[in-house]
């Protein structure tokens, strides 16, 4: 794949190394690199530990069993500043429909702006625009009490310069809980690959499995969960949630790459939510090294039934 893009143009590589942070010989295994990218600011702040615990629009990202799970509507608008100048937007909507059951929406907007572009014998082409874009169409159904299951459709679409691709993707999930203590299970991405050219590479498989803890006075979290994806890579995350008072949260995670090439969301991350109902704004920061780092804002309105 990426030999035949080099022929045709430089910058659509550079483009695919963009997406991720990673190196390029990471981005050689999958296409849509870009659903790697943390979206939700609560789970980024806890370094994606969040399968067990998602809920609302959080559980269109983290685990669609989880979307039902809010007493109340919630719409979410996030924003994030990544490396290079990249940013991300969002927009979520979570229903739920009462036993813990209900439906979400999310559209993801990637922008990565115009590059110069350069045929193989470094002769200019002009400035190349690029972009991908994810929608999400989630369900989750309470079983019992205890046991919810979920499952969301996401249509892809990636446009590179004079190129385009599309595909259907799908997450599974479910989440049991057990008063303190919560497990949850996520299989994202099944099915579905990203064609350029004559280049057919499958998407980025994650399974994700995982556990919080909740202490019953203050309403304070000790989250856990471990990453694999179909690429070989492993990861371990664990993030801590402390509510200070009604009106603030703050946060820290952690992401260790077990196996694998590191990518940009791994290490430390750090946030706080401000609590204002109907109103609740989340805040997260990862810092990246040598590529700065990534701040995520999300604004979200609780919806009165």
């Amino acid at each position: 794949m990426l030999s035949s893009l080099w022929r045709r143009n430089t910058a659509v590589v550079i483009l695919l190394a963009l997406c991720t942070g990673n190196v390029l010989a990471a981005s050689g295994t999958t296409s849509g690199e870009f659903l790697k990218i943390p979206v939700y600011s609560r789970g980024s702040a806890l370094g994606g530990a969040l399968v067990a615990s998602a809920n609302g629009v959080g559980g269109l990202y983290y685990n669609p069993a989880g979307i039902g799970r809010k007493e109340n509507a919630e719409f979410a608008l996030s924003h994030s500043e990544l490396y290079h100048g990249l940013r991300l937007e969002n927009v979520s909507l979570a229903l739920p429909v009462g036993n813990a059951s209900g439906f979400g929406f999310a559209a993801t907007y990637l922008g990565y702006g115009d590059i110069a572009g350069y045929d193989a014998s470094g002769n200019s082409t002009g400035n190349i625009s690029a972009s991908s874009t994810v929608l999400t169409f989630g369900f989750s159904h309470a079983l019992s009490q205890r046991l919810a299951l979920g499952v969301a459709v996401k249509p892809i679409f990636e446009h590179l310069g004079e190129y385009s691709a599309s595909t259907v993707t799908f997450d599974i999930g479910m989440q049991a809980d057990f008063d303190r203590v919560s497990i949850g299970a996520q299989y994202a991405n099944m099915g579905g690959s990203l064609t350029y050219i004559a280049d057919k590479m499958p998407l980025p498989t994650t399974l994700r499995i995982g556990l919080v803890y909740r202490n019953p006075v203050g309403g304070s979290s000790i989250s856990l969960a471990a990453t694999r994806e179909n690429s070989g890579t492993s990861r371990l995350a664990g993030g801590v949630e402390y509510k200070y008072s009604h009106s603030m949260i703050f946060r820290v995670g952690y992401r260790h790459l077990l196996q694998g090439v590191r990518g940009s969301a791994d290490g430390l991350s750090l946030g706080f939510g401000l609590n204002w109902q109907p109103l609740m704004l989340d805040y997260s920061y990862r810092p990246t090294g040598e590529l700065g780092g990534t701040h995520q804002i999300t604004l979200s309105f609780r919806l009165a039934r």
